[in-house]
C-alpha cells in the first residue's frame, strides 16, 4: 500500500534502532493492527520531493517493489512520504544474524549464502530496480 504524509516513527514506534545516519534511519517497529514486528526505513530525499521529482519517482518504484514476490526478499507492506518530505518503506520483519556473527563460514555454506544474495538481487534487477545499499551487515 502506498501512503502519503504519515510519520512512520510515530505510527510504527521504535523498538530497536538498526541504523541511524543523517540521511537514513532504519528501525524495528510494530504493526499497529497486527502487532507483528516490521522493519522501517526512512530516507531523507529533501524537504520538497514534489518539486524535485524524487517523491513521485520513489512512489512509482515502490509500486514495482510492492509487487515483487521472491523467497529471498522481504515483502513491502507500505511506502510513502512523511510530513517532512522524507521517503519511508515498511517491510516484513525477518529474523536474521549479522554476517560478522557467522564468519568464518565453511566453503559450502558461503556459496549457499552468496547464491541466496544473488538470487534476491536478480529478482530485483528483473524488475528494473537496483538495490543501492548492499552490505555484509
Amino acid at each position: 500500500m502506498i501512503e502519503d504524509r504519515k510519520d512512520p516513527e510515530v505510527h510504527y514506534g521504535q523498538s530497536q534502532v538498526l541504523h541511524w545516519s543523517p540521511r537514513v534511519r532504519t528501525f524495528q517497529g510494530s504493526d499497529p493492527v497486527t502487532d507483528e514486528p516490521v522493519s522501517v526505513k526512512v530516507i531523507g530525499i529533501g524537504a520538497a520531493p514534489e518539486v524535485s521529482g524524487y517523491g513521485r519517482l520513489f512512489l512509482d518504484r515502490c509500486e514495482v517493489l510492492r509487487r515483487l514476490d521472491h523467497p529471498t526478499l522481504p515483502h513491502l507492506r507500505e511506502a510513502g512520504l512523511t510530513p517532512s518530505g522524507d521517503a519511508y518503506l515498511v517491510f516484513d520483519w525477518i529474523e536474521a544474524r549479522r554476517l560478522s556473527d557467522v564468519i568464518p563460514l565453511e566453503a559450502d555454506a558461503a556459496l549457499q549464502l552468496i547464491g541466496q544474495v544473488l538470487e534476491g538481487l536478480e529478482g530485483v534487477a528483473l524488475h528494473n530496480l537496483v538495490h543501492w545499499n548492499v552490505s555484509p551487515e
